[in-house]
């Protein structure tokens, strides 16, 4: 039968086409024609019913969105609809446990064990990678064996084991194309050769302390060592391979190690092949994953640990500087994990909950952080943090997704309409924001302020004015200030009080009124259920929550001790508070999100990676601004004295509303390519450049 999949082009979002159908260049593609299979006669396909489409000819549900092709999963189903659903944060990452077979034939080999078949005559062992080993691995863990096999021969009862280091020093020098073959005693005692090595026969005692040398010396001296190597091949990733021949052969040097020998061939009957390799290196190890986790975010993990030790413990001890960047790393796994938990567990539950969680663990990381500096006194960095989020969010990380999908494609496709939604409500959200700033600045008093004035005075010694330099307008205190304390005060608590309804306006239109613009309508089979997984969730609920309370209570240590050191930091990088929160601190918590959305790009899915910024910026303007201004109405009873307020720079609420207005064009035709992507990345630039020279 047919096989269908939905394509979108300019401002028509047609649900499905047949693979036979060619693309069209224009944005006005006509739909598939179908014949009836009662009739016979052709027949256009209209708007699809939800049973519709949800089940192709050949009885598969269909895809929800470009690039699920294959996905069957009702987790990931489940998931791919929210992605798509305002107050959802795109995530790109599987939730369910993949089946290795369903893997491609590049990722199945990486999950392969050390016991390959044997290569053909053509196998070349002359890499890169393998010459790498050799030079910073191989020859020195030789040389190791030999001092080990040296210290094992002077007991005399330690000669069978000096004669295994011996075997394994060859084999580590250059272990690529050998085998590590296993061929163990008969319970009779039959003296078998393999290769001139006999099982070794003594007398019991020799056995015994001959033992108690071997597991001494491989405990204190080879044991550390392997895991010395193990630990940096890992960190790699590259060369994991590598990583799992040390732990493979550590693990059979513990376990009757005599019945080890190294063969330079494949071996008959008779043997068992324990170990072999190939290569040191395998460049496709980045698609590695650990507990449903990427193996490059899953080797970020020692610095949270680090981070957290060095907190509780000695961080007084670590320079400031190198301090600040173990925890703005630490910060990158730790928003991951608690991005996944969030859809985790938001894809095991109903739609509302989904929304529920979704806005109230999003923002979690940037809270916390917020929340800590502002205890701080550090108001002017969260102020130009969230300025530099929003920046980024609009600007920098549309840019990039595009530039990413541009390279690849020449044009990208996405729903005008539904990016629509998130464009109003941006509007909506950076109105209420900086209304109270607008208003402040037009009824705000203003002193003038002069650096140099001179009396002018006339022949009757009358002054009658002054002549000034460096003269500037600049407002009073504002807590002293009538047009804040009875105007623009009040004015701010109402618009953060509207912010969360314009929020709340939005889910509803999503999930209820015009639920149709997102091409998928959460009917009630979705809502209340449980979605199991064929495969089981790679976390469950229990799991999710679990990384949820440990991720806010790390994030909690490692955010109270970044805070401590930013301004040593900042004095002895010569750098403003102002700069270093529209930068730093406003993309390293977001780090995640950049990834989900170029790798959404890459795969031809713009329309995600758009609704990744678009989702938090919103969320930024209608959750966070509020909650922190609760906050600080909080810790400083009202006053607005190092409190984050609605009253803005205007160099901020210039490069913000600049930033939207941008956005919105862009997003008009339904097209994207990498001209507009560089054209985002060279504004969010240029006004980032503006902010560093700030006096």
């Amino acid at each position: 039968g047919d096989v269908y999949k939905r394509q979108e082009y300019g401002e028509q979002s047609f649900r499905m086409r047949t693979a036979s159908t060619e693309d069209m260049d224009s944005g006005d593609e006509a739909l598939p024609i179908l014949s009836d299979s009662q009739s016979g006669t052709p027949k256009r396909r209209g708007r699809a019913s939800r049973k519709d489409r949800s089940s192709s000819p050949s009885g598969e549900e269909e895809p929800l969105i470009k690039g699920t092709e294959k996905t069957l999963d009702p987790l990931e189903r489940k998931k791919d609809v929210q992605n798509r659903l305002f107050g959802m944060r795109p995530w790109k990452s599987h939730l369910s446990k993949r089946p290795l077979d369903d893997r491609s034939d590049v990722v199945k080999q990486l999950y392969k064990d050390t016991k390959p078949e044997p290569r053909g005559k053509d196998t070349t062992y002359f890499r890169v990678g393998n010459f790498v080993w050799l030079f910073f691995f191989g020859w020195w863990i030789s040389l190791l064996y030999i001092i080990v096999a040296s210290l094992l021969a002077i007991t005399i009862i330690g000669l069978p084991y000096a004669r295994l280091c011996w075997r394994m020093k060859e084999y580590w020098a250059w272990p690529f194309g050998k085998f590590v073959v296993r061929h163990p005693d008969t319970r009779e005692g039959e003296n078998r050769t393999l290769l001139n090595h006999a099982p070794y026969k003594g007398s019991g005692f020799s056995r015994t302390f001959g033992l108690i040398i071997w597991y001494l010396l491989c405990t204190l001296i080879l044991a550390p060592v392997h895991g010395a190597v193990i630990g940096i091949t890992w960190m790699l990733v590259v060369f994991i391979p590598m990583t799992k021949v040390n732990i493979d052969l550590l693990k059979l040097l513990y376990m009757r190690p005599l019945e080890l020998y190294v063969s330079p061939q494949y071996p008959g009957a008779g043997a068992q092949v324990e170990l072999c390799t190939h290569q040191a290196s395998n460049r496709y190890y980045y698609k590695y994953s650990v507990w449903g986790v990427n193996i490059i975010l899953f080797n970020l993990l020692p610095f949270v640990i680090l981070a957290v030790l060095l907190g509780l413990f000695g961080g007084h001890h670590v320079p400031d500087v190198l301090m600040f960047v173990i925890d703005l790393v630490s910060t990158v796994p730790i928003a991951f994990y608690m991005g996944m938990g969030i859809s985790s567990i938001a894809a095991q539950s109903n739609y509302v909950v989904g929304a529920v969680i979704t806005a109230s663990f999003s923002s979690l990381i940037e809270l916390i952080l917020y929340f800590n500096a502002m205890r701080n006194g550090l108001y002017e960095l969260v102020t130009a943090a969230v300025t530099g989020s929003l920046l980024a969010d609009m600007l920098f990380l549309p840019g990039l997704s595009m530039m990413a999908g541009g390279f690849k494609r020449r044009d990208q496709h996405f729903n005008p309409v539904a990016a629509g939604v998130g464009s109003v409500l941006l509007i909506v959200s950076i109105i209420g924001a900086f209304t109270p700033t607008v208003f402040y600045q037009v009824y705000g008093n203003h002193n003038l302020f002069c650096d140099n004035c001179t009396a002018l005075i006339d022949i009757n010694n009358t002054q009658h004015e002054l002549a000034c330099s460096g003269c500037r307008y600049n407002q009073t205190a504002i807590d002293s200030d009538y047009a804040y304390t009875h105007g623009a005060k009040p004015l701010m608590y109402f618009c953060a009080a509207m912010l969360p309804l314009a929020y709340l306006s939005g889910l509803i239109f999503t999930f209820k009124t015009h639920a149709y613009i997102y091409d998928e309508v959460p009917g009630p089979e979705g809502e209340g259920k449980k979605v199991e997984s064929h495969h089981g969730p790679e976390w469950n609920r229990i799991v999710s929550i679990i990384v949820l309370f440990l991720g806010t209570l790390l994030f909690a240590v490692i955010s109270e001790n970044l805070v401590h050191v930013i301004q040593p930091t900042l004095e002895s990088m010569h750098l403003s508070q102002t700069f270093v929160g529209v930068t730093i601190f406003s993309i390293v918590p977001s780090v995640v999100e950049f990834l989900n959305a170029v790798q959404f790009a890459l795969q031809d899915n713009i329309a995600l990676s758009l609704e990744i910024g678009s989702a938090a910026a919103v969320q930024i303007a209608l959750i966070q601004i509020p909650a922190l201004v609760l906050l600080s109405a909080i810790l400083n009873h009202g006053s607005a004295y190092h409190s984050f307020t609605l009253i803005f720079p205007t160099l901020n609420v210039f490069a913000v509303i600049f930033a939207v207005i941008i956005l919105n064009y862009i997003s008009i035709d339904g097209r994207s390519n990498h001209f507009q992507g560089a054209a985002l990345c060279i504004i969010y630039v240029i006004l980032i450049a503006s902010f560093y020279f700030v006096p």
